[in-house]
């Protein structure tokens, strides 16, 4: 074969190829392609996963890139139209040039699309291979426009820059006018430089028929629909075999068979497979598993004694002896390392997550803190030495100090060699059928239809038809919505961008750039342009380094606790085994903990009644979509409680399932069972379990006839074994990783504890951690409340940052308050960190004595005159006795003065007489129902009381669901709400027609109301800010998941009388009565 393809667009080129890579090199088999190559734009996001097809399948891979070349990649203005440049590496120095050019295009040159240069090119062109590109590359586009001076000055600049064996220029027949022309110029700069010719046809899907989708992806690239986005004229962009190439160029046969000519002198190997680990620091006389080896045995006599129970020295003798075997001693000493660091700064690190703390060595290390052997935790679910693959340590860090200890791993590693994670983000079912109805111009009432049928969840559309007749009847008898649907089908899965993963961290021996090349995210963090995945594959370390915010709420009540009571305490010292911990768990009082706040979770804490670890180790493991649906938690609860007989499989499976009654749980029960019934080993039973995990159907099936076979040599029937195999096989679906579970059963159970214990530290540390996030701050005001928390306005000599615990002081008498929180000076709107500074800076030096000694410290610049405004109006100088009517009435004349004085950097000068006037006149201070709207404006939220408290228990009688309990919904659903309306704003639909958006907050959060024209015109005057209201009407999830509430109908809530309810059309003479209950009530 004398053709192969060497410019091609993947699905890893976004939203722009269509080629799914296991299709592409499937097809180019079939043509009987000798090479393949990728060149998808901008960069080299599916290499890894196509060298490997390529591999399978016999074909040779050519490693590639389109880049974008403009003329100064520093100059970032303007509109600009980049030329399109591919590039194939040649050798093994190519590549990383590569790389490198990559890398620099996305972190240096990037403006809308990754650019480079002809100085960066020539930089790093050495190993490369330069085709002049498709109708935008430099030379192509200059021929359009009829400047052949430019034309050939771009010929002979890449000449130059490349080498002229190194430089090809490229034929492309898409039947378009354009390409005649350059084909023609193209021929005779061929002759007239000496240069050689190839021929590509610039692959973007697979066969011809494909084109209409494709355009449909352009459109959905560029949120059009198909007639007005800019797409690819014609059919012609497809994998084309040889035959077809070179009926395209009978009169150039050397352009087909340059493309075999240069795929034979692209040879890049890519390493696969191979650990590539930083140096881990270990002392003179030892190595890394020498060095491990002594680290474990002390750290095992510290938690067992001496000498070392049998039991506890096998199994630590047999881990490190698989962590040698497979080469991981340096890995663990590396986590080890990073795990010290945050304990010496004292910043908490959680217990374990994943697998990770089935390992008894990274117990020993304190990596972990969950004794494996304690609770029955397997050391192969975390490291198979029968399917050896890097270990997955992952480590739960302070929300906060997580960025400490990514500095200390730059600084130790080096800045070059650490990079976040990348990830890709896909089109998923709801998204991509959204955005297909939108290209292809259905009506919105179509999309919306069709859209609320799918579920937010992981579901493919295949799996929503089959499982929704509403959804498969609509698409039978719609043909418009037949046809999206099925676009939608192809387009789903595809990659839309790459972005940062959320914990995971990546430390590599040498410079990063050796491996993969990097760029930005969003966020202005440095990400890999592969994902975890691929990052194995290349033999790189990823850690999971995540940050927890309840670890913060840990370690801050720690340290206001230390502060209360003088004892300082560790996470660790909390004890397990506390009965009122256990008492709170039992009665589901556990909002505002981790893992356990949510309705459905307290609720079931309720039904099991959690008596130690374990239980709630299986609470967590229960609580999930697949037990929760297949009636598996309501059998293990039946069970428990006696309700029915507890039995087993077989006696053989007695031990594996004792402690869950009989019901498989955990997948470590899975790899147990495996052993019992059909004597695998522990690697072999996990090689089982990632089968069936995957749904990995042929390696299944290979299991079967083995497992039962084994199974009826050890004396079990093979009726039973069929049986046995069946269950475990189904349970893939649901089953739990017991040592990740374990783990966060003993982080939630910490909370609790501390919730129970340090009341008032814990909130005051939960509250200043989550007083950024509106949606969850609400539901913990309130909740710290309900247990008898005073919470306190602001005050300008006593607010901290954040919230803080004030002891034995409240601001007004109250037996039942078990002490008050000081509201932070983070709270009060329009006072941003720089004001905050100043304050407490000033503050150091010595106390404000009044009001106006504040505003002549306070530089006006820091803190200006809305800031001070929200200062008063949140009480922060109600302790000064002066009304804040008189300071607002004092606050005028600074509010007239339009620039300050010269050298006056204060609000007033100190000879002011505005302070006499201010203590002077008699001003009667707001109301209490003024003040509470008050701090609703000045601080976001109702912080000291809400309105909804005087209403709440009525008001749980007659609507349907909390704000809370509407956040776990995951599909369209009725509900009926109760609460205070608060920010309104109005919008247009697409008709143009008037409608309004509207915040609607209870107890325990806020959500948004959605209210439509029709609805507005009727309801609208019920919709002002402060009303309480009782509304009607359905959940919404977008395609992100963000939930709303459609408004069917607004009524005033009013307290239940025992007569019918009033009917919305006749309320409208007493809305003004509605509107000021919410204060006016108080």
């Amino acid at each position: 074969m004398s053709f192969c393809h060497l410019h091609v667009h993947s699905e890893y080129s976004m939203l722009d190829g269509l080629c799914r890579l296991p299709e592409l090199v499937r097809k180019a088999a079939e043509l009987g392609m000798p090479a393949l190559s990728l060149t998808d734009h901008g960069g080299l996001w599916g290499v890894v996963p196509f060298y490997k097809l390529c591999l399978e399948a016999k074909i040779k891979p050519i490693l590639g890139c389109e880049v974008y070349v403009v003329e100064n990649l520093r100059k970032k203005e303007g509109k600009e139209n980049p030329h399109h440049l591919v590039l194939l590496a040649e050798n093994q120095e190519g590549y990383q040039n590569l790389i490198k050019l990559i890398t620099i295009s996305h972190l240096e040159g990037f403006y809308y699309r990754p650019r480079l240069d002809k100085e960066q090119l020539a930089a790093y062109s050495k190993g490369l291979i330069a085709l002049s590109g498709c109708l935008k590359g430099e030379v192509a586009d200059y021929i359009l426009k009829g400047d052949m001076a430019k034309a050939k000055q771009a010929v002979t600049d890449y000449a130059e820059i490349f080498g002229k064996h190194n430089f090809y220029l490229e034929l492309q027949d898409h039947g378009l006018m354009e390409q005649k022309k350059i084909n023609f110029w193209l021929k005779n700069f061929a002759k007239e430089f000496s240069l050689r010719l190839v021929a590509t046809n610039d692959v973007h899907y697979l066969e011809p028929e494909d084109s209409r989708i494709h355009n449909v992806l352009l459109s959905v690239q560029t949120m059009s629909v198909v007639e007005e986005a800019l797409s690819l004229p014609g059919n012609q962009y497809y994998l084309k075999s040889e035959r077809a190439m070179k009926e395209l160029f009978p009169d150039v046969p050397e352009a087909i068979q340059n493309s075999a000519v240069i795929a034979s002198r692209c040879n890049v190997k890519l390493k696969l497979g191979h650990l590539s680990l930083p140096e881990a620091q270990v002392p003179s006389g030892y190595d890394t598993n020498s060095f491990l080896e002594k680290l474990a045995f002390e750290g095992a006599k510290k938690h067992y004694g001496s000498p070392l129970p049998s039991q506890v020295f096998e199994r630590l003798a047999y881990e490190l002896s698989t962590i040698k075997k497979t080469g991981f001693a340096g890995y663990f000493l590396i986590v080890k390392d990073i795990v010290d660091f945050a304990v010496k700064q004292e910043i908490p690190v959680g217990v374990g997550r994943g697998s990770a703390p089935g390992s008894l060595v990274a117990y020993c290390l304190g990596i972990t803190d969950v004794d494996p052997i304690k609770y029955g935790l397997i050391f192969e679910r975390f490291l198979n030495p029968e399917r050896v693959s890097p270990p997955d340590i992952d480590i739960d860090l302070c929300h906060v100090g997580r960025r400490h200890v990514l500095d200390h791993i730059r600084k130790r590693f080096g800045h070059d060699k650490i990079a976040h994670a990348g990830a890709f983000s896909t089109l998923q079912a709801r998204a991509v059928l959204r955005d297909t109805g939108r290209a292809l111009k259905l009506d919105y009432s179509k999309i919306d239809q069709m859209c609320s049928l799918v579920p937010y969840s992981h579901m493919t559309l295949q799996e929503v038809l089959h499982q929704s007749p509403h959804l498969s009847s609509l698409v039978r008898r719609d043909p418009d919505v037949r046809l999206a649907f099925k676009i939608a089908m192809h387009l789903q899965g595809l990659p839309r961008h790459m972005t940062q993963h959320s914990a995971g961290v990546v430390i590599a021996k040498e410079t990063l750039t050796k491996y993969a090349p990097l760029q930005q995210a969003s966020g202005q963090e440095i990400i890999t342009q592969v994902d975890m995945d691929m990052l194995e594959d290349l033999g790189l370390v990823k850690i999971d380094l995540l940050g927890l915010r309840f670890l913060t709420v840990i370690g801050n009540t720690l340290k206001f606790a230390y502060k209360r009571h003088g004892i300082k305490l560790s996470p660790k010292d909390i004890p397990l085994d506390d009965p009122k911990t256990y008492a709170a768990l039992c009665r589901g009082d556990t909002n505002s903990t981790f893992q356990l706040e949510s309705c459905g979770m307290r609720n079931l804490l309720r039904k099991i009644r959690p008596q130690n670890i374990e239980d709630l180790s299986a609470v967590l493991a229960l609580y999930r979509p697949g037990p929760l649906n297949s009636g598996m938690t309501e059998e293990f609860i039946a069970r428990r409680l006696g309700k029915k007989e507890v039995s087993f499989p077989h006696p053989c499976l007695e031990p594996v399932l004792r402690d869950t009654y009989g019901v498989f749980v955990y997948q470590e029960q899975l790899m147990q069972a495996a052993q019992a019934v059909a004597g695998y080993t522990l690697g072999e039973a996990d090689l089982l379990r990632r089968a069936i995990a995957k749904k990995d159907k042929k390696t299944i099936e290979n299991h079967r006839p083995r497992f039962i076979k084994q199974a009826t040599y050890r004396g079990i029937d093979k009726e039973t074994a069929e049986k046995i195999f069946s269950i475990l096989e189904a349970f893939g679906d649901y089953g739990f990783n017991k040592s990740h579970s374990i783990s966060y059963a003993i982080m939630a159970y910490k909370t609790v504890f501390l919730k129970e214990h340090f009341t008032l530290e814990y909130f005051a540390a939960l509250l200043s951690l989550y007083a950024d996030t509106p949606s969850r701050l609400q539901l913990y005001l309130s909740e710290a409340r309900r247990k008898g928390i005073k919470l306190l306005r602001p005050d300008i000599n006593q607010s901290e940052v954040g919230f803080t615990p004030e002891y034995g002081t409240t601001e007004a008498d109250n037996d039942n308050s078990i002490g008050s929180i000081r509201t932070g000076l983070c709270m009060v709107k329009n006072l941003g960190p720089q004001g905050v500074k100043q304050i407490l800076k000033a503050r150091q030096e010595r106390p404000f004595t009044d009001f106006f000694d504040f505003c002549l410290r306070i530089d006006r610049r820091a803190v200006g005159i809305r800031a001070l405004e929200s200062l008063i109006l949140a009480g922060a100088f109600d302790s000064f006795g002066i009304s804040r009517p008189a300071l607002l009435l004092a606050l005028k004349p600074a509010t007239k003065q339009k620039r300050a004085i010269a050298g006056q950097l204060s609000l007033f000068a100190e000879e002011s007489h505005i302070k006499g006037l201010a203590e002077d006149v008699l001003l009667p201070d707001f109301s209490f129902e003024q003040k509470a709207y008050h701090e609703l404006c000045s601080l976001g939220h109702y912080v000291t009381f809400h309105p909804m408290e005087l209403q709440e228990e009525w008001a749980k009688g007659i609507r349907s669901h909390t704000v809370q309990e509407v956040s776990e919904i995951c599909c369209k659903k009725k509900v009926r709400l109760a609460g205070i309306l608060l920010d309104t704003r109005f919008g247009l639909t697409r008709n143009k027609s008037r409608m309004m958006f509207v915040q609607l907050e209870d107890l325990t959060g806020s959500i948004e109301l959605v209210v439509f024209p029709k609805e507005l015109k009727f309801y609208r005057p019920y919709l002002v800010p402060g009303a309480a209201v009782l509304v009607d009407g359905w959940v919404d999830l977008s395609d992100d998941g963000h939930r709303t509430v459609i408004v069917e109908k607004v009524r005033p809530l009013t307290k239940p009388s025992g007569r019918n309810e009033e009917k919305p059309g006749s309320c409208e003479n007493s809305h003004n009565k509605a509107q000021t209950m919410s204060l006016s009530t108080v």
